[in-house]
């Protein structure tokens, strides 16, 4: 049986390198990006991808919100994960797995694998039919530009930066 493949999208290469190194100690098979539209690309040319795991902050047209809403609503059979210093607290991501910068990497593959373990859950805005592949447009496709993202309780909670290694 093949192992599960996770998409990582980071435009911090030394996180995006943990966030693989540890998900594929965890038995995955990983895949990575540096932004929204090089994940979509992957996304593309991987029907099986499986999780996709994404920074909120990146550069490009697109930043980690609007690729998990583009990916929600093309590839519903994605499970969806953010790993941010900030929680973007957008409404829209409800039954969207938040994780928290810095983080310990043992969390980081725990939620990996629930999510995966887990029945799939039936987001809000997914519909009947598919919808056609995204096209790579700025966050004016979701009506506008994104409330300011609020400090997450949890994140003032976190461990501090040494606590990201095994």
């Amino acid at each position: 049986m093949a192992s599960p493949v996770v998409l990582v999208v980071d435009d911090e290469a030394l996180i995006r390198m943990l966030i693989i190194e540890t998900l594929r100690d965890a038995g995955f098979d990983v895949l990575e990006a540096e932004d929204a539209s090089s994940a979509l690309e992957v996304l593309r040319r991987t029907p099986d991808v499986a999780l996709l795991c994404t920074d909120v902050r990146m550069p490009g047209d697109l930043d980690g919100v609007d690729l998990a809403l583009r990916v929600a609503a093309w590839r519903p059979d994605v499970r969806l994960m953010i790993i941010s210093a900030s929680n973007p607290g957008d409404a829209r991501l409800s039954g969207v797995t938040f994780l928290a910068k810095p983080f310990p990497t043992r969390r980081l593959a725990e939620l990996a694998l629930g999510q995966l373990a887990a029945p799939p859950q039936r987001r809000s805005d997914q519909t009947a039919s598919r919808p056609e592949e995204p096209r790579c447009l700025g966050a004016a496709a979701h009506g506008g530009s994104f409330a300011s993202p609020r400090t997450d309780k949890a994140s003032a909670a976190m461990p501090d930066a040494s606590a990201m290694t095994p």
